[in-house]
């Protein structure tokens, strides 16, 4: 995978001296002029270069296109991958801030021609304290691939790489020597370096036989144990493998030896010894614990080669002590406490276990518990007095006349439940709205409850006083009227009334005589809500509604004679209505002397043009009889008329 780069960072001045805190030189060999004489790499951490005027530029086609820059004064090195990518960051120093270096790695099949395969290639890494960054991905572990280093523009500066990882680290054994184990004790030894893989071979105990770390328990047998471990992998370009002989002695444990601590209630204090009776030093595990039983082990302190140890600690739990719920109690009430989980019990303020007693203020009341093993247990409970009160509450109104409507309100939230009682009925709610038909005073009473069951009632005596009310009663004279005469008289029978208020519904004037005649519009028929309000020396008012109607008279005309003469006068003979007649149910018809039908219609705007309908010819002059039959309007009363008319020509 190719990863070309563009470092950046010119255009600055100033000499750059090695950075602080950049890894030692190690001894190594300065890069090859060439790639075929590249200088091999093992450890790359902390690889120191520089580049040179002296160098050449050296280079096959492949090489140099494949190139992110300029190749002017380039050297090669040369290393083995031990992964599928790479990364090690490069410092630039010694030159000036405005000069750089440029690095590429890469891949050939030949070290002077063929094909390259480009892996990294970072262009213009100018000097400064700051390390850069050189990665690449797509490396073969243990394949080998070279480190091309070149002055931009052909710039001398000193570099150095600091491996992070994919390079391979020389082989080294970093193993403890001559341990001093006690009897029984495990040890962990680890080998580092080359491919990681060794081989582990000696004294009984071993935990495995290949790995960079394994486990080993010697016999508990006191002794000296020997073994041997040795690399057995190489690595292209570096040493090859190593091998180490070590040993581990094994010494005797000492007995330890403590005297068994006696139970204990919960709660008390425990205390577990760190020297034992035969002056073994340690720690126990798990932490004291004094609340439950727990078993405890002991652990003597690293050097002293000394056995283990245990001893359960016994607690007995403290009695699970109740004293019931917190509670609220009623003013003056008596209440009891009681006490449970223990065998004795005492309370606080000379309160007698399961006695009655009446609180006087509120408090906290302690419950000691004894068990039958000795162990005590507390606890507490609250008592509270609900303050004690008198129910109270707003009316709407104190006075009025009857039915009077008086909402009460009482400035009580949802924890209180309330009942009211006024005139034998019994109501619910904070506010309540109640309608007082009765005349004379009333009591109300509101009783309130609280959450906790206290009752406080409070009655007020004579506290709504009704008003009797006047008795309003009249009767239109007539009740139904005709647009010809629309005149009605109000007879006023009302009892109890000093002034009165006419509204007689059709938009005129209130009248206060006590008993008007009055003319309702005629242009129109229709119905008026009269309605009589009566009112007392008090004040109070009574009324009465009664529906008076105008009606709509059958009004029509019908000539006495026509003449069909063809003139633009007096042409069709019909009835013809003003009012009060149903245009969707008429029927009229004319008649010879003789009796005989010679025309009839349904439609009031359709007359007899004087044609016998049969014949279709002109009627004689002379007498005839006309007939219409139609449905009134008001009442759906049917009515019929006749007479006779003169047909003249």
């Amino acid at each position: 995978m190719q990863s070309n780069a563009f470092a950046g960072g010119g255009g600055s001045s100033g000499y750059v001296n090695p950075p602080a805190g950049m890894p030692a030189c190690g001894s190594q060999s300065a890069p090859g002029e060439t790639a075929c004489n590249a200088t091999p790499i093992c450890d790359i951490n902390g690889y120191c270069g520089r580049t040179l005027s002296s160098y050449s530029a050296d280079y096959w086609s492949q090489l140099n296109s494949s190139f992110c820059g300029s190749i002017e004064n380039n050297a090669f090195l040369s290393f083995t991958a031990t992964a599928s990518s790479i990364s090690f960051d490069a410092y630039v120093y010694d030159c000036d801030a405005s000069e750089a270096i440029q690095v590429m790695l890469f891949s050939s099949a030949s070290c002077s021609s063929g094909s390259v395969t480009n892996l990294a290639c970072v262009d213009e890494m100018y000097a400064r304290n700051t390390p850069y960054n050189v990665s690449a991905n797509g490396l073969v572990a243990g394949n080998n691939y070279y480190i091309m280093i070149d002055g931009f523009g052909g710039d001398v500066c000193s570099y150095t790489f600091v491996a992070t990882s994919g390079v391979a680290q020389p082989i080294s054994l970093n193993i403890p020597q001559n341990d001093t184990i006690c009897a029984g004790e495990s040890l962990a030894v680890t080998a580092s370096g080359g491919l990681g893989t060794f081989d582990w071979s000696g004294g009984p105990g071993l935990g495995a036989t290949i790995g960079a770390t394994v486990t080993i328990t010697p016999p508990a047998t006191p002794g000296v144990y020997n073994y041997h471990v040795e690399s057995t992998g190489t690595v292209s370009l570096c040493p090859s493998s190593m091998e180490y002989d070590f040993s581990i002695t094994v010494i005797p444990n000492t007995a330890t030896q403590f005297t068994q601590i006696p139970p204990i209630c919960s709660g008390s204090p425990l205390t577990l010894p760190t020297v034992s009776n035969n002056g073994i030093t340690g720690s126990w595990s798990p932490a004291a614990n004094n609340t439950t039983t727990t078993m405890y082990y002991f652990t003597p302190n690293p050097g002293q080669c000394a056995s283990t140890d245990s001893m359960q600690v016994s607690v007995i739990p403290s009695p699970s002590i109740y004293a019931g719920p917190d509670t609220v109690v009623c003013p003056n009430a008596p209440m009891v406490l009681t006490g449970s989980g223990g065998a004795i019990y005492s309370w606080s303020g000379g309160i007698q276990n399961g006695v009655p007693f009446i609180p006087t203020a509120d408090g906290s009341y302690i419950v000691t518990g004894t068990s039958l093993d000795g162990c005590v247990g507390t606890d507490t409970v609250y008592i509270e007095i609900e303050d004690s009160i008198i129910p109270s509450f707003v009316p709407s109104v104190l006075e009025g006349c009857a039915p009077l409507e008086v909402t009460f309100a009482a400035p009580y939230d949802s924890t209180y439940t309330l009942s009211w009682t006024m005139e034998g009925t019994q109501l619910a709610g904070d506010t309540v709205t109640h309608s007082f038909t009765g005349s004379g005073c009333h009591d109300v009473t509101l009783k309130v409850t609280s959450q906790y069951g206290c009752a406080y009632t409070n009655t007020i005596d004579s506290l709504i006083c009704v008003l009797p009310n006047p008795e309003v009663f009249f009767i239109p004279q007539p009740a139904q009227l005709d647009m010809t005469n629309s005149k009605s008289t109000m007879i006023n029978n009302s009892k109890g009334a000093i002034r009165y208020v006419w509204n007689f519904g059709d938009g005129t004037p209130m009248d206060s005589t006590t008993n008007p005649v009055h003319i309702f519009p005629n242009e129109e028929s229709g119905s008026y809500m009269v309605t009589l309000y009566g009112f007392n020396e008090m004040g109070c008012v009574d009324s009465m509604k009664v529906v008076v109607r105008v009606v709509e008279d059958v009004v029509f005309y019908i000539p006495n004679a026509f003449t069909p003469d063809g003139d633009e006068y007096n042409n069709v003979f019909k009835p013809i209505f003003f009012s009060g007649y149903d245009p969707h149910d008429y029927f009229f018809r004319v008649y010879n002397r003789w009796g005989q039908l010679i025309f009839e219609s349904k439609d009031a705007d359709y007359g007899w043009d004087g044609v016998y309908q049969q014949t279709g010819k002109l009627c004689q002059e002379g007498t005839y009889v006309w007939s219409i039959e139609f449905k009134t309007i008001e009442n759906d009363e049917r009515r019929k008329y006749q007479g006779h008319f003169t047909l003249l020509k």
